[in-house]
């Protein structure tokens, strides 16, 4: 049977829940193949990991000196009892991948997001375009951002993402709602982004708090690691009398499934110096009927 070793690194771009997720899914679907899912990081990123539904073999330290993460990887390969393909779901994965298994192991490169523009993915797409690793992409949009980099759009299969849509229980809304004390004429608007980190939560209030201006009553949830999130609660807490309340923090958000069926819109808006803007799988999830994206 074609052994598969999955290799993501879940504090880097495009490693997130949602890709997590993703993983999750197409494992459970493909009874053809022996996967394995090795962890890139800590004990801290295997469990989310497992909260997203993998079930991961281990972990080898994060990808910080390259060096150090290939030699890991390399000997984690000789004791594991062989590797067909190494299917890498982030850029750092992508290369540690690379640099252990060239010219042992076919790499395979599964790009959920567009590229972040920086030294270390311009080198990787010189990498890619030499030939050492094969690419996926999970939408034609970010094929297209690859391509502007200068990657041939040939040498990149479009493979759109699938996560479940029933992972979102609509029966939760009112015990979800009853949780951040709304009622059902609140609207409420859930700041979304992948990775989590680079969501914008000061643009975020600013934007949602012109609507409270207005008259309407509108909640935004954020996650309390959002970029921003400290400054964009002190704004809130200074300002007049019905916007000081706007905000509503939910660790939960950080695998939105959980808290999907209680929003009413959600904003996908990121760190400006961020190119990482959305996911597939987060706006499949958003558009699958249970949540309405009048805001987003």
């Amino acid at each position: 049977m074609l052994s598969v070793l999955h290799l993501v690194d879940p504090s880097s771009p495009g490693g997130g829940a949602f890709t997590l997720r993703m993983m999750a899914d197409l494992i459970d679907r493909d009874r053809g193949a022996h996967h394995r899912v090795l962890i890139l990081g800590n004990q801290t990123h295997v469990r989310l990991a497992e909260r997203c539904g993998l079930k991961p073999v281990g972990s080898i330290c994060a990808p910080r000196g390259v060096r150090l993460a290939e030699g890991a990887l390399r000997q984690w390969i000789a004791t594991s009892g062989g590797v067909n393909i190494v299917h890498a779901w982030t850029i750092s994965s992508a290369v540690v991948g690379r640099a252990a298994c060239e010219g042992l192991t076919a790499v395979v490169f599964s790009a959920t997001i567009g590229p972040i523009r920086s030294i270390p993915t311009i080198r990787w797409l010189g990498q890619v375009a030499d030939g050492g690793v094969r690419m996926m992409v999970t939408s034609a949009s970010i094929q297209q951002e690859y391509a502007a980099l200068g990657l041939s759009s040939c040498d990149m299969k479009v493979v759109p993402p699938s996560i479940d849509p029933e992972l979102i229980d609509a029966s939760k809304r009112t015990s979800i709602r009853a949780k951040w004390g709304v009622d059902d004429d609140t609207f409420i608007v859930g700041l979304m982004a992948e990775p989590l980190r680079s969501g914008d939560a000061q643009r975020a209030v600013s934007a949602v708090s012109r609507v409270a201006y207005s008259g309407h009553k509108v909640r935004l949830v954020i996650h309390p690691d959002a970029a921003k999130s400290t400054k964009a609660r002190q704004w809130s807490e200074q300002a007049m009398p019905g916007i000081r309340d706007v905000i509503i923090m939910e660790e939960a958000l950080a695998e939105p499934w959980h808290v999907l069926s209680g929003l009413d819109g959600v904003l996908l808006m990121s760190m400006p110096h961020c190119d990482v803007a959305y996911h597939p799988s987060l706006i499949q999830l958003l558009l699958s009927g249970v949540v309405r994206p009048d805001l987003g």
